[in-house]
């Protein structure tokens, strides 16, 4: 086995990681979202001790619903799995698939989908499917800069349990593991981007700290890479939900997902939102506008067109074409704060004009001079490239120039900057415009016919905040102001307009009467305030006109039937009108050869329909909780009402636009309260979509409050549940029987925590315990019987489980006896003395040391030859415990040997002990100790160690003499001083003596080894 990974499963488990390394199953992360069975039907198999999911063997998976928004979307949406490997499904009806895998190894398995406009992700399903045996594979991991980024090349050995991966590596890796393992550590999954759109290019990376030898990137499109930090373009709108797998230098294999995903969104924009065209008046005049392939939007009538063709975009080189109008000067308004000349119809050409960041702007052209076109006349849109998905950020200042404005583009991330000048500035970020829609508002002139570089006097009336707001003065020059102040340099008839966006992303467009200068006549003009309004609200008509206007009649039609023919006599004048059912009217004025109207939307608005997803639900406290609203709806949008003419004749039906303030949803406000009824967090927008949050565990509700356009407002509550999951107790001990006095290994790496780290408690039942946050421990136990260890496992929030297991420690000890006399060809009984606690010994080994063996409990034996042996024997007791012990033995031949006499002494003053314990007999043993003192006195003992007194200061021989069993003795003399009063001393054994002695024990054991042999 690989060290490193040893010595790592000690160092990751300081550091608060989780680890298994095991064959064939299921390590749970979120069990409760699938079900995966082998071919056998064996399901979800969560034993370690079960190899369940073999290499090429079919599996199935099936998706299970864990809250209200996975079952919907099991049940209605779409789902695809991810198996971990190179292989996904495509999203469909995917509640039940089957998959091979073709090498033993830890596979992340998950699922995803979506349902409208919500998604669930892989980061909330998954779980770790171990293919095979895992741990007893080698794996050899070969990176290589020239191998292949985007799969891998996989040799797999059955017979030696051996997996080459060849995949691509900045630099050259050769690793070698002997087993792979999984780690739970995070990964962290991190993109560039959150706003994304078809053809944009990702780059995604992640972190973790390891050192990582392996990188494996599933964009969530059937696509993948090996590349530490791939960048990837989605070509298609969806839900993606990228994921990564790393492996360290350890074998560790981790995996991380880009939790909310990646939501790709579909291009809209680049057509053109017809208000007052394509066809004018029944035909009399057209407007036409080309791009530069000289396709043409291919839209008919005033209605809300298909957004999503992208035919007019950024720099394009777009042609603008009219035909059919009246009077002699014609002009174009590009809405961007650029027009065109006036020029003779009879050399008037098309015009060319290229924008150069997204917006909707409202384009225009103009005539006079016998006979006139108005911009309320020829009022149209063109939505430039992707609005749709782009977010623009005003940045108003009083200090900009007030006649322009500057922009920055950023198409790679889907942004505009505006600098421009306001009166009231208030920078406004991440404002998404609402395409497809305008409001009419009304804007006015102090003067309608003035002359030449005399001042006039603009105003509007905005229906909400402005944040942006340009005129345009039909000279070719623009304001900034809400209000401003404008001189005519030149005699002519000019068609002013204003452009406003309001807080909400609302296009606002005014047009004042035209600004006769120098003599040219201006036209009456009406406006209706407001354009939209529910029924029975009073409609605010004004006109306004220059003073030759004032006496001549004016009829007015409301669209519903009813008219009035009055005299102004002044101006402004102004009047009421409402309506009593919903429906979009045509006011039209005529007056003397002049005619002017106005469309106002009557609407019974209903209100919006709050939907709320909470997910997951219940949630872990670690987990980022999301809010999705994106299924409320407007339920005016795309209705039908009915349209009528300025004589109140019904000529069709109008579809409510998604975008229009009557069928728009302007924002929610999302609060949360804890079970005590305390705000725990709030959020507001004016666009819709998810937010995430963490909380603390315990129960909350959720209620979501949106509104309209209109003033509709609709709530909804959805109660959600934060838990911390507690802490799984696991171990296992090794030895399966321990003994007394021998370490006990306790392994707790089956234990785990989804959520955190974990703490180890042990009580083994001995009276120790220990903390820890290592799970290996050892513990020896200085006693036999039976123990009950508990493990105790605590997270970060306390949260606690226990385990039990009744552990056996057992005492086994080899012992045996034999007769005191011991002689050559003579039968000899070895009696086992052997036991075990508890248990009891069922079988014995017996090695005589000279070849021959028994296997009985009590055997006999017989030496043929004299000399020494070793006798050795294994027990083993009814678990398979076993001890050995190894006694030595002597067989005494026909010649008996005699004793070897040894002795020191001590001297303490005329005190001496005396100490033959080094004596010995090589084939029996010493039964008498003779002394002679030296100084007339003898004694005869069995003791070794014997003390004498003497009465005078000199030199004494002493003389000790051992007899054996045999009778045969040996002698040895010692001088011993005397002195009287003197000090205490050990005298050794003389050199000379030592010699002698050593030459005599090496003749015996030779003497003795020749009959052994």
């Amino acid at each position: 086995m690989n060290t490193k990974y040893i010595i790592q499963i000690i160092i990751l488990f300081g550091i608060g990681g989780f680890l298994w390394s095991s064959n064939g199953y299921i390590i749970p992360i979120h069990s409760d979202t699938m079900n995966i069975t082998n071919s056998s039907n064996y399901t979800n198999n969560y034993n370690s001790y079960i190899i369940a999911y073999n290499v090429n063997d079919t599996l199935t998976f099936k998706a299970l619903a864990k809250d209200n928004i996975s079952q919907n979307i099991i049940n209605s949406g779409f789902t695809k799995w991810d198996f971990g490997d190179l292989t996904e499904t495509d999203y469909g009806s995917n509640k039940i698939v089957t998959h091979k895998y073709n090498i033993p190894f830890p596979y992340p398995v998950s699922w995803c989908g979506y349902l409208n406009n919500t998604a669930y992700s892989k980061a909330l399903t998954y779980n770790w499917l171990v293919v095979g045996d895992i741990s007893n594979t080698k794996y050899i991991f070969n990176g290589s800069p020239s191998n292949s980024k985007t799969t891998w090349d996989i040799l797999y050995n059955g017979s030696n349990n051996t997996v080459i991966i060849k995949y691509f590596s900045n630099i050259k890796m050769n690793e070698e593991f002997s087993g792979l393992s999984i780690d739970t550590t995070q990964v962290n999954v991190n993109a560039d981007k959150t706003e994304i759109v078809e053809g944009d290019t990702v780059k995604f990376s992640y972190s973790v700290s390891r050192n990582i030898i392996f990188t494996m990137w599933s964009f969530g499109d059937g696509t993948f890479s090996f590349e530490k930090s791939p960048t990837h373009t989605y070509t298609k709108p969806g839900f993606y939900f990228p994921r990564v797998l790393v492996v360290d230098d350890y074998g560790r294999v981790m995996v991380g997902y880009l939790d909310e995903g990646i939501h790709v969104k579909r291009h809209r924009g680049g057509y053109i939102y017809w208000v007052m065209g394509p066809n004018h008046y029944n035909g009399e005049a057209h407007t036409y506008v080309y791009n530069s392939s000289g396709k043409h939007n291919d839209n008919r009538g005033n209605t809300y067109v298909n957004p999503y063709k992208m035919t007019y975009n950024v720099n394009d080189s777009i042609k603008f074409k009219m035909s059919g109008a009246w009077g002699k000067l014609w002009k174009w308004d590009f809405g961007d704060g650029k027009e065109t000349n006036y020029a003779h119809k009879n050399s008037f050409n098309p015009s060319y004009h290229k924008y150069k960041f997204p917006f909707m702007w409202p384009f225009f052209w103009m005539s006079y001079g016998k006979g006139s076109w108005w911009k309320s006349d020829t009022l149209n849109f063109i939505v430039v490239d992707d609005v749709g998905n782009t977010k623009y950020n005003f940045h108003p200042s009083k200090t900009h120039d007030k006649k322009s404005y500057d922009y920055e583009y950023d198409k790679e991330n889907h942004t505009v900057d505006l600098y421009y000048y306001s009166d009231n500035p208030i920078n406004k970020s991440d404002v998404k415009l609402k395409d497809g829609y305008y409001i009419d508002i009304t804007a006015t002139a102090s003067r309608t016919e003035v002359s030449v570089n005399k001042k006039v006097k603009f105003n509007c009336s905005p229906v909400n905040n402005p944040i942006f707001i340009m005129w345009s003065f039909g000279d070719g020059t623009i304001s900034f102001k809400k209000a401003p102040t404008h001189k005519y340099k030149n005699s002519g008839l000019y068609y002013p307009h204003v452009f406003i966006v309001d807080e909400y992303g609302n296009i606002e467009v005014g047009i004042p009467s035209p600004i006769g200068v120098g003599g040219y006549n201006s036209y009456p003009q009406i406006y209706a305030n407001p354009t939209i309004a529910p029924t029975n609200f009073p409609i605010n008509i004004t006109i306004v006109e220059p003073a030759h206007y004032i006496n001549k009649i004016h009829n007015i039609y409301f669209g519903d039937g009813n008219s009035i023919s009055i005299k102004t006599y002044h101006s402004p004048y102004t009047l009421n009108h409402s309506y009593s059912s919903e429906g979009v009217y045509h006011i039209d004025m005529k007056v003397a050869r002049c005619e002017n109207g106005k469309t106002v939307y009557i609407i019974d608005n209903k209100n919006p329909v709050a939907k709320l997803y909470v997910y997951p639900n219940p949630a872990s406290y670690i987990d980022m909780v999301s809010f999705n609203p994106l299924n409320s709806h407007d339920p005016d949008a795309n209705r039908n009402i009915p349209e009528y003419d300025y004589k109140g004749n019904k000529i069709g039906n109008y579809t409510i636009p998604q975008n229009s303030p009557m069928a728009k949803i302007y924002g929610f406000n999302l609060t949360v309260y804890n079970s005590s009824r305390n705000i725990v967090w709030n959020y507001s927008s004016n666009e819709l979509k998810v937010v995430t949050h963490k909380f603390k565990p315990g129960n909350y509700t959720a209620n979501l409050t949106i509104w309209d356009g209109m003033g509709g407002k609709n709530s909804t509550i959805v109660e959600f549940k934060v838990i911390n999951n507690p802490p799984v107790a696991d171990f296992t001990y090794s030895p399966t029987y321990p003994k007394v006095n021998k370490q006990v290994i306790f392994n707790a790496l089956s234990s785990y925590d989804k959520e955190s780290g974990i703490n180890y408690s042990w009580d083994f039942g001995d009276g120790f315990n220990a903390n820890t946050t290592n799970p290996i421990i050892t513990h020896t136990y200085n006693n036999p019987g039976n123990y009950t260890v508990t493990l105790t496992v605590h997270d970060e929030l306390n949260a606690s489980s226990s385990i039990s297991k009744i552990l056996t420690v057992y005492y086994v000890k080899a012992d045996f006896g034999y007769p005191s006399s011991l002689k050559v060809n003579t039968t000899i009984n070895f009696i086992d003395k052997s036991n075990s606690t508890p248990g009891k010994i069922v079988r014995w080994t017996w090695d005589f040391g000279d070849g021959t063996s028994s296997n009985k409990q009590n055997p006999s034996h017989i030496y043929p030859k004299e000399g020494p042996y070793y006798i050795t024997l294994t027990v083993w007791n009814n678990v398979g415990i076993s001890d050995t012990v190894q006694k030595p033995i002597f067989i005494e031949g026909m010649t008996s040997y005699p004793p070897i006499a040894i002795f020191d002494f001590t001297v303490n003053g005329s005190n001496v002990t005396f100490n033959a314990s080094k004596s010995y007999d090589i084939d029996g043993k010493i039964v008498k100790y003779i002394w002679d003192f030296g100084d007339g006195t003898n004694t005869t003992t069995t003791n070794k160690i014997i003390s004498h007194k003497y009465n005078n200061s000199k030199t004494y021989t002493v003389k000790l003499t051992i007899v054996d069993n045999d009778g045969n003795k040996d002698s040895t003399i010692r001088f011993v001083s005397i002195n009287v009063g003197g000090i205490k001393r050990s005298i050794p054994i003389p050199l000379p003596i030592n010699i002698l002695l050593f030459i005599t024990t090496i003749i015996t054991i030779a003497y003795i080894g020749r009959w052994y042999r």
